[in-house]
């Protein structure tokens, strides 16, 4: 009869804890040659993998894959095409599933579930009665409890959950003009302060064009002109000012495109480098296509600004 394992145990084993409980995790390897869709090489015949505590931690079936220094214990279980990786930790009843991705020094435990293309990375934390599912991104030092199953969170769609790593209490939302001339949706925070990129060439030409009216919206605004085709960013040195005024009263910032997020993108991802070193969320995240020009150019005014303080 054919061996349908695709992993098997090396013999090495290593003690982990779980809060006051010890257990013994065995190193596993790999089988077969098999790819999980979130993982960036393949898994090769021989190729060492991460650490679980029994068989039913890790499906024999699928392309799921626990990887590198990943542990999973206790009655967790991986998955279909999951993919476990870094020094994450999956523990007590946890179920990372179809194509869920942990990664980095996440820790999932409770009875949470990370399902569909979620991934939770960094230091993020996950416990209790949680669900996530979509294309939801976890990261940061963010932490999501659920009290009980009833009550389930559950979190789906299109969303990203970052707590700062630095030590501010604010953080940089961006937005696009139609999110912001239509903020009932998405319920702008209060104390904040707005920056504005908008198109001279329709402020100048074009007698409907009017710039984002943020009277009722904003305690503070600043308006930056920026087309398609500017390589430079003069107004740069008035954003690292508004900046710092903006971080010295606790005020939240929103970055705001004229239509798209690229620009605004660009300018919180300088504004996140500078103050937390966290700016590569937003820089690598494929939905942003953040403006490096405007990137590069906002985090040398913070970095000269902040110098000069």
């Amino acid at each position: 009869m054919e061996n349908t394992a695709k992993y098997e145990f090396t013999g090495e084993t290593r003690i982990v804890k779980n809060n006051s409980s010890e257990h013994e995790v065995k190193r596993i390897r790999a089988l077969k040659g098999f790819k999980p869709p979130t993982m960036l090489d393949e898994v090769n015949i021989g190729d060492l993998g991460g650490w679980i505590e029994e068989e039913n931690n890790l499906s024999q079936d699928g392309l799921c894959w626990v990887d590198e220094n990943a542990v999973v214990i206790e009655s967790a279980v991986v998955k279909d095409d999951a993919y476990v990786c870094g020094n994450a930790v999956i523990c007590e009843n946890a179920v990372i599933c179809r194509f869920g991705t942990v990664d980095e020094n996440a820790f999932v435990g409770g009875n949470s579930i990370i399902s569909d293309k979620a991934t939770v990375f960094e230091r993020a934390k996950i416990s209790g009665y949680v669900t996530i599912k979509g294309n939801v991104e976890v990261r940061g030092l963010a932490c999501l409890i659920g009290l009980n199953e009833e009550n389930r969170t559950v979190i789906d769609g299109d969303i990203i959950i970052f707590s700062s790593l630095g030590i501010k209490k604010w953080d940089v939302k961006i937005c696009s003009r139609k999110i912001i001339e239509n903020h009932s949706d998405i319920g702008l925070p209060q104390n904040n302060a707005v920056i504005s990129f908008y198109d001279p060439n329709r402020y100048n030409n074009d007698k409907n064009y009017k710039l984002v009216d943020y009277s009722e919206k904003a305690d503070s605004v600043l308006y930056i002109p920026l087309d398609d085709f500017q390589t430079e960013l003069p107004e740069a040195e008035k954003i690292a000012e508004f900046v710092y005024f903006a971080e010295s009263k606790e005020l939240q910032i929103i970055c705001q495109c004229e239509s798209g997020q690229n620009r605004s993108a660009g300018c919180a991802a300088a504004i996140l480098e500078h103050f937390n070193h966290s700016g590569d969320f937003i820089l690598n995240n494929h939905r942003y296509h953040p403006d490096e020009m405007v990137y590069y150019a906002v985090l040398d005014a913070l970095e000269a600004f902040g110098d000069n303080k």
